[in-house]
């Protein structure tokens, strides 16, 4: 998937361009690290004086270089084998993009969000979730909604780096994976004002104008040849 980033064909390129430039997003990869890392620390902390949690512990017994290490190990197999190169280049990194265009980023948050948490379905059923309880989905279709407007928000800011979704992601997984986890109630709340408080401030339910960097462009095809499979210069495609 990285190596597609360097293309030679200009739709897959222009695509996945994002997947591998640094410039002008570090602030934001830094952003996205410890945005989800920030808000289920400062939800278990709440959690806890509200007697509705215990304190937030690392679940790994061990010492500190090595829970660093178990951490840091954890994040980039998440951010290189699962949530860059692989969920963000379709989630945020393809169907966001095209939509923004005809439906504004808060329709496109929300459709992803829906489809995000269905995606999920034979993984959670692998788990022992209780899948077909409706229950279960209602409160999996909130917290994927919220993390799509909180992602979407991110990847906009940065011009659509879909590392930087990649980046967000795989932190918000790996926070999950080593401090126990806050009262449910109170993550939503936390998560809810954190996504209205974007929605607002960036009007998210507007349309993001055409030539907003993190709005899909499709490339200028006139000089992709392919070869013709019946011999011949090939074709042209527009």
């Amino acid at each position: 998937m990285i190596s597609m980033a360097y293309s030679r064909i200009p739709a897959v390129k222009s695509y996945l361009a994002s997947l591998v430039q640094l410039r002008g997003v570090w602030g934001w990869i830094l952003v996205g690290s410890a945005l989800f890392p920030g808000i289920f620390l400062f939800s278990t902390a709440i959690s806890s004086l509200l007697g509705l949690a215990p304190a937030s512990t690392f679940r790994l017994p061990g010492s500190e270089p090595t829970l660093i290490g178990l951490i840091g190990i954890t994040f980039l197999y998440q951010l290189f084998f699962f949530n860059a190169t692989g969920e963000e280049t379709g989630w945020r990194g393809g169907d966001h993009l095209r939509q923004l265009v005809g439906k504004g980023p808060l329709i496109a948050a929300l459709v992803i969000g829906f489809f995000w948490a269905s995606w999920h379905f034979f993984l959670w059923q692998a788990e022992g979730r209780p899948v077909f309880e409706w229950q279960f989905w209602v409160e999996m279709y909130i917290v994927h909604m919220l993390g799509s407007l909180i992602i979407v928000w991110v990847c906009n800011q940065a011009g659509g780096s879909i590392l930087v979704a990649g980046v967000t992601h795989a932190a918000a997984n790996t926070v999950q994976a080593f401090i126990s986890q806050p009262d449910g109630r109170v993550l939503l709340s936390i998560c809810l004002i954190i996504a209205l408080a974007m929605i607002l401030a960036d009007k998210m339910w507007k349309r993001l104008p055409s030539d907003h960097p993190a709005v899909f462009q499709t490339p200028e095809l006139a000089g992709w040849r392919l070869s013709s499979p019946v011999g011949g210069e090939g074709k042209v495609l527009s």
